[in-house]
């Protein structure tokens, strides 16, 4: 799972790849602006797997539309089960569902919301804000950790 949005994955290159450095190139993202963006070491090795004897100026994903990928992801999330679970909770799932969960996974195990929003590629972080979630959990835990009168016990 990465931070980059339909187009910029749809445009990405096997030479974006930067294999030991476990990154991808963004080239021209939202505006004129490249950056680079994480992605774990087994979806690196997959994708060397899969690029078999593609060059490098060969697309990594050869899908020709947004649409094509929306389909891509409802298949491959009815295939793995995900899909019951997001009209259970009456949620929607699509390519862009997977950047909000990269945002929120990133800032629930502590990432900058400064960092965090590099590797999407936003100039403000006020945009990171609305991809960065934080349940209830969390500001309860954090509330806890860091205000001065705050215990567990509710005894103050």
């Amino acid at each position: 799972m990465t931070a980059l949005r339909e187009a910029e994955l749809l445009a990405l290159r096997y030479a974006d790849l930067e294999v030991g450095e476990r990154r991808l190139f963004v080239r021209s993202g939202k505006g004129p602006r490249d950056r680079y963006t994480l992605i774990d070491g087994e979806t690196v090795r997959l994708l060397q797997e899969w690029r078999g004897s593609k060059g490098l100026g060969a697309r990594i994903f050869d899908i020709k539309s947004h649409m094509t990928l929306d389909n891509i992801v409802k298949r491959m999330a009815i295939k793995t089960g995900i899909w019951e679970k997001y009209k259970a909770a009456r949620r929607s799932l699509s390519p862009h569902t997977f950047r909000h969960a990269y945002a929120s996974h990133c800032y629930q195990q502590g990432m900058d919301l400064n960092r965090l929003g590099r590797l999407m590629g936003h100039s403000f972080v006020q945009n990171t804000l609305t991809y960065a979630h934080c349940p209830p959990e969390m500001q309860e835990q954090s509330y806890e950790r860091c205000h001065p009168l705050a215990t567990s016990d509710g005894a103050g």
